[in-house]
């Protein structure tokens, strides 16, 4: 189970990294339903639940209305021991619109400020406050603050 998580997380880390596609529009304040702050509540691979200890859900995500954002992870070994900050990264974040993007409806892409690299991802609504995101492999679960 623990090499399970660690590898979730790892190929999580490299699709972040895997495009270089560069979407350097002007900042503008936006009014979308993603603005805000939304923490993890757990993922699922398979239909496993994964990541769902008290540490994990202090991992989160922003979305800025300046389209600036920060992704907070942390981790823990998955058995009641350390739970450590894993990583953060801050970046900016565009709307894809439908005809633009791999999975056919409107989208997000996340742009790394560090590395420059960005991912498209599948976000659905489950409801105001309850959001998937879709990463193929894997869905997130989160919950606006």
């Amino acid at each position: 189970m623990r090499i399970l998580k660690l590898s979730l997380i790892i190929v999580l880390s490299l699709l972040l990294n895997c495009s270089s596609d560069d979407d350097s529009s002007s900042p503008v304040n936006v009014d979308d339903p993603i603005v805000g702050t939304w923490n993890l509540k757990f993922q699922q691979v398979a239909g496993q639940t994964l990541n769902d200890t008290d540490c994990n859900q202090q991992s989160y995500i922003t979305w800025n209305s300046d389209l600036t954002s920060e992704r907070v992870v942390y981790l823990d070994d998955g058995q009641g021991g350390d739970c450590n900050l894993f990583s953060t990264n801050n970046g900016t974040w565009a709307i894809i619109a439908e005809d633009e993007n791999e999975f056919g409806d409107e989208n997000y892409r996340y742009t790394d400020s560090e590395t420059g690299q960005s991912v498209e991802e599948e976000i659905i609504f489950i409801d105001a406050n309850n959001i998937r995101i879709d990463y193929g492999f894997a869905d997130f679960f989160y919950e606006k603050n």
